[in-house]
């Protein structure tokens, strides 16, 4: 047999009343906008935190780079234009040839520059003379500062004047004196 309801037992039981609704509905909001500013400041700082790194190895990378270039070096001489040297190694393809390689700011950029000659002597580096040769931009937005002292090559990084990074390698090469 069928029950038939009351209009007294429907009536009695109750839903969320309105301002109920509303006031879960705003605290559910604010939670949720709480939440994702949480998540977007993290990712923020995440994402930063992947440049700064990404750019410190890129830094890295470039001194390395030099680094293994001046310990192949088999000579070197002190550029006249900004205290950088010209690393003097035998060239790879011929076994006649010397690769004279020297680093240039230029343009906002650090160039690798590169010039082959039969014989070993003092040429003047200048991103201008090496036309024939090969340029290779290292890293761009920075500038690279050189020294030499007590027998180490004393390399730094600048981003706008600022000191990235720094390195000291030591030359085993042997300096060339005579300039032609």
């Amino acid at each position: 047999m069928k029950k038939k309801l009351s209009s007294k037992s429907t009536l009695k039981k109750r839903g969320f009343s309105l301002i109920e609704t509303v006031l879960v509905l705003s605290l559910a909001g604010i939670l949720i906008t709480a939440m994702a500013s949480l998540f977007y400041l993290g990712e923020k700082s995440l994402s930063k935190n992947y440049l700064d790194r990404k750019n410190k190895e890129e830094y890295q990378y470039i001194l390395d780079y030099i680094k293994d270039e001046v310990l192949e070096a088999h000579y070197y001489y002190q550029a006249a234009n900004d205290g950088g040297i010209v690393l003097i190694a035998p060239d790879k393809k011929s076994t006649k040839n010397y690769s004279y390689i020297y680093y240039e700011n230029y343009d906002l950029k650090i160039f690798r520059l590169t010039k082959t000659y039969n014989d070993i002597r003092k040429v003047s580096a200048s991103f201008e003379k090496y036309r024939g040769g090969g340029k290779n931009v290292l890293g761009e937005d920075l500038s690279l500062k050189g020294e030499v002292k007590d027998g180490l090559y004393e390399l730094e990084i600048y981003k706008k004047g600022k000191l990235l990074m720094a390195k000291k390698i030591a030359l085993r090469a042997e300096e060339v004196k005579n300039e032609k």
